[in-house]
């Protein structure tokens, strides 16, 4: 309070509040565009007149020109595993001369699936190598000694177009297809195996099981049936096997 009053009796005039309207030079149909804060101004401001220019349209050659032409196909030549060779970095020892030999590698024994066998491999021969006999360490100075390791190709057909690129001479081993044979227990006898349906293997086999005969018929007139059940068995068996006019014939016989 006492601040106030002594910067009262100081001014000769009260404090005021007042409102000042800045208009710019224009049109006489202005109007005021922002809404005045108190203690500040009101802006008026009056819009500039635009000129009326016409637009006119340019076609596309005038803005970017004239199109150039294409230029013609660059004619390549047949041969061009020449220049992959030039530019490829292999040592020139190592460019021609080389035996690739491109396989499909097997499973190993600790894989169980066939899923992972799909890929070709390509080896190639051996040379420059060394190995020492007491601890084992071997050595090569073959810069392509390992490339079956670091190379493998989804088809047969990728691997001897890369080996027809490098200059080598290849040889493709073809992987062996698994033959899946089905198996029975009725496949096991001997008799399935041995047996024909001609009349001339039934009369061979009946003659084999002659001594059978005779020893089931001398346990029949000894009170023993243990012969005879099964040369009745053998003998049901060679019925269902043989064809039917067989079987009546060996029917005949018992």
């Amino acid at each position: 309070m006492f601040a106030f009053s002594s910067i009262a009796k100081r001014c000769a005039r009260p404090f005021v509040f007042s409102t000042r309207t800045l208009i710019e030079i224009g049109p006489a149909d202005a109007a005021p565009l922002n809404s005045p804060i108190e203690g500040q101004g009101k802006y008026m401001k009056r819009p500039a007149v635009i000129p009326a220019v016409e637009s006119s349209g340019k076609e596309t050659i005038d803005v970017l020109g004239e199109r150039h032409k294409l230029p013609e196909v660059i004619p390549l030549e047949v041969d061009s595993n020449k220049e992959v060779m030039d530019i490829g970095g292999v040592p020139e020892e190592h460019r021609e001369g080389r035996r690739a030999v491109i396989y499909k590698p097997a499973r190993n024994a600790m894989q169980s699936g066939w899923n992972n066998v799909t890929a070709w491999k390509i080896e190639l021969d051996n040379r420059e190598r060394w190995e020492d006999q007491t601890i084992g360490w071997c050595s090569s100075g073959d810069p392509l000694s390992n490339i079956n390791m670091a190379l493998s190709f989804a088809f047969k057909d990728d691997a001897i177009n890369f080996c027809e690129k490098n200059r080598w001479a290849y040889e493709i081993r073809e992987p062996e297809e698994r033959k899946i044979v089905p198996k029975a227990y009725e496949n096991n006898s001997e008799v399935l195996n041995n047996f024909g349906t001609d009349q001339t293997s039934v009369k061979n086999l009946l003659i084999e099981n002659g001594q059978l005969i005779e020893t089931a018929a001398t346990c029949q007139r000894m009170g023993r049936l243990e012969c005879q059940e099964t040369l009745r068995k053998n003998l049901i068996l060679l019925a269902k096997l043989v064809e039917p006019y067989c079987g009546a014939q060996i029917i005949q016989v018992s």
